[in-house]
C-alpha cells in the first residue's frame, strides 16, 4: 500500500473535490496514511459547493484530484483540467487499486443492496473476514485500518462509482490477476 500511495500522492499537488462523506473519508484517509510514514510535502486541499458558486475555478493547478462520485464529469471545468493533463481519481478508484483481488463489486439499476447483503452474509455465515462497504454503509476507505490479505469486501458500486472506474476495469482485465468478473443483469417481467 505504501508504495500506491507514494507514486499517486507524494510531492503531488491534491485537490480532494467534494466533501460529503467519501470526501471527508478520503481526507481522513490520506491524512492518516501519510502523517506517521517517512512521505514528504503531502499538499491537500478541498473544494466543494457550500464554498460558493467557483469552487471548481483552480482545478487545473492541481496534478492530482480525488472526485467525489456525486460531482458530474461534464462540467465544463473538470473537462478543462481533463484536457489540461490533470489526473483525476476517486475513493473507488483508489479502494480497487489496493484491494482488486478481494473485492467483489454489485452494480446493477436495482437490487444492489439485497444483494451485495446477501452475499456478505452467506460469506460471514461460512467464516469469512467481510466487510459490506460502499453505498451500503461506510466509504470503503474506512475499512482499510482493520484489514487483512484474507478480508474480503462485499462493495456496493453505483453508476456515480463506476463512471471512471469502467477505463479501469479494461486495463485490469488485459493485466489481471482477478480470478473473474461477472456482469448480468436481472429484470423482471409484470404479467
Amino acid at each position: 500500500m505504501n508504495n500506491y500511495l507514494k507514486n499517486t500522492f507524494e510531492n503531488k499537488k491534491i485537490l480532494i473535490l467534494g466533501m460529503g462523506r467519501e470526501g471527508k473519508s478520503t481526507l481522513d484517509f490520506l491524512n492518516k496514511n501519510f502523517s506517521n510514514k517517512n512521505f514528504s510535502n503531502l499538499d491537500i486541499s478541498t473544494a466543494d459547493q457550500k464554498n460558493g458558486e467557483n469552487y471548481l475555478d483552480n482545478l487545473k493547478n492541481f496534478d492530482v484530484i480525488v472526485k467525489s462520485p456525486g460531482i458530474p464529469w461534464k462540467l465544463d471545468k473538470i473537462q478543462e483540467a481533463l484536457k489540461a493533463g490533470v489526473k483525476f481519481t476517486s475513493q473507488t478508484q483508489i479502494f480497487l487499486d489496493l484491494f482488486k483481488n478481494q473485492t467483489i463489486g454489485i452494480t446493477g439499476t436495482k437490487g444492489k443492496s439485497t444483494t451485495s447483503s446477501l452475499i456478505y452474509h452467506i460469506l460471514k455465515s461460512s467464516g469469512k473476514d467481510v466487510k459490506l462497504i460502499g453505498n451500503i454503509g461506510k466509504p470503503a476507505l474506512d475499512f482499510i485500518e482493520n484489514a487483512n490479505k484474507k478480508t474480503l469486501f462485499v462493495y456496493e458500486l453505483s453508476s456515480f462509482h463506476l463512471t471512471k472506474i469502467i477505463l479501469m476495469l479494461k486495463q485490469t482485465l488485459q493485466s489481471s490477476k482477478m480470478k473473474m468478473i461477472f456482469l448480468f443483469t436481472v429484470q423482471t417481467f409484470k404479467n
